[in-house]
């Protein structure tokens, strides 16, 4: 059965089932639902049409709101606000001040945290990490063991995959492609162009 302990509030319509654990100071309201063996605690806000299911966990100071799915082993924690029509699921993790909106979706053990920002309908998955403060939106795939952090920004449908690296203040965008080992440092510019193999792109470069 469930269980409600601690200063947690529960209300609006919201729903604790299975043997979800919801406690500490943590606060459910709206239409949430926690279901299966899902956990919401220590200081912890969840509003909206929210699912929390599965094994996961959502905690610290995390804030979520609207229609999020966050289901499997999945992890919200840190200071970490997640909005909008969002699917955080498998073993992904989001946490430190990251900020996810629109329809995103984090899967399998991929990561975005430090205060990395990631909206429209951005998709991050394998073991890709999403961190520091880069930006990636619209229609944008990280995944492999990619990685994108810094103040980097990643738009449109580009795609960032293998064991590549975007960095430093980096702009990929447009329908561009950096895969296999290839790295994007500095203020260097990606545009509507694939970068592949052990390319290095530095300083005020352009691919375009």
């Amino acid at each position: 059965n469930a269980c409600a302990y601690g200063k947690c509030e529960i209300s609006g319509s919201s729903i604790a089932s299975g043997n979800s654990r919801v406690y500490g100071n943590a606060k459910i309201n709206g239409d949430v639902e926690v279901r299966n063996n899902a956990q919401v605690f220590a200081n912890a806000h969840v509003s909206g049409n929210c699912f929390i299911e599965g094994n996961s966990q959502v905690f610290d100071n995390a804030f979520i709101k609207g229609n999020v799915s966050v289901k499997d082993d999945a992890k919200v924690f840190a200071d970490a606000t997640v909005s909008g029509n969002v699917f955080v699921e498998g073993k992904a993790k989001v946490h430190g001040e990251a900020a996810v909106s629109g329809k995103v979706l984090i899967m399998d053990n991929a990561q975005i945290y430090g205060k990395a920002k990631a909206s429209g309908n951005c998709v991050i998955s394998g073991d890709a990490q999403v961190f520091e403060e880069a930006k990636i939106s619209d229609k944008v795939r990280v995944f492999g063991r990619a990685k994108v952090h810094g103040h980097a920004m990643v738009d449109d449908t580009s795609i960032i995959l293998g064991n590549s690296e975007v960095k430093g203040n980096a702009k990929v965008i447009g329908d561009s492609e950096v895969r296999d080992s290839a790295v994007i440092g500095e203020d260097a510019f990606v545009f509507n162009s694939k970068v592949l193999g052990d390319a290095n792109v530095q300083g005020n470069a352009t691919v375009a």
